[in-house]
């Protein structure tokens, strides 16, 4: 049971972070790069990467997401920020578990 609590609650944490990350497109494209963007996207990965390293996931992937969010902060291409986006909300939806 507490073992399924658990799974519970970190699969609707990547839930949230997955919609905190789809949020950097909309404001991207509303205001470019800018300081509040900046501020979303070092706060985003500073939760993804406190959250990596409370729980076991597989670190080639937890690394390929904190790499797509690095990327988020240089990008100055909707094109290429939208790719990073759409990445790192696939790689966090892998991440989720399936409870039987």
């Amino acid at each position: 049971m507490e073992n399924s609590i658990s799974i519970k609650n970190n699969n609707s944490y990547i839930n949230m972070l997955i919609n905190q990350t789809f949020s950097i497109l909309p404001l991207y494209e509303e205001n470019g790069q800018c300081q509040i963007l900046s501020q979303k996207i070092d706060n985003l990965f500073h939760r993804l990467n406190g959250f990596f390293k409370m729980n076991e996931f597989d670190s080639n992937t937890t690394l390929d997401i904190l790499s797509f969010i690095n990327e988020l902060k240089d990008s100055d291409n909707h094109e290429e920020v939208r790719c990073c986006v759409l990445k790192v909300c696939s790689l966090l939806s892998r991440l989720k578990v399936v409870s039987e």
